[in-house]
């Protein structure tokens, strides 16, 4: 499933991240590009998780320069692990 928040065309998963995310203690994210835009939809629910004591890890890659480092700050913010892998050749 992915958050779409550009191409009106494709599927938006947004609501069945959220209700996945609603009561969960253990997130583990695994994502091609993090970016404030994707973040912005879901913070919310990742610093719940976190406060009630649960873990957010993430695992993104930084190929071509798409992930925003300002994205991977504020999921560092509220506490959450991050793995940035950077490949070489390919891309995630």
């Amino acid at each position: 499933m992915f958050i779409q928040n550009q191409i009106s065309s494709l599927p938006n998963h947004l609501k069945t991240i959220k209700e996945l995310l609603h009561g969960a203690d253990k997130v583990f994210l695994t994502v091609a590009y993090i970016r404030n835009s994707g973040v912005d939809q879901i913070i919310e629910e990742l610093k719940l998780i976190i406060e009630r004591g649960g873990k957010v890890r993430l695992i993104c890659s930084n190929d071509m320069g798409i992930t925003q480092p300002s994205a991977v700050k504020r999921i560092l913010e509220i506490g959450a692990e991050i793995k940035i892998c950077k490949f070489e050749t390919g891309t995630f």
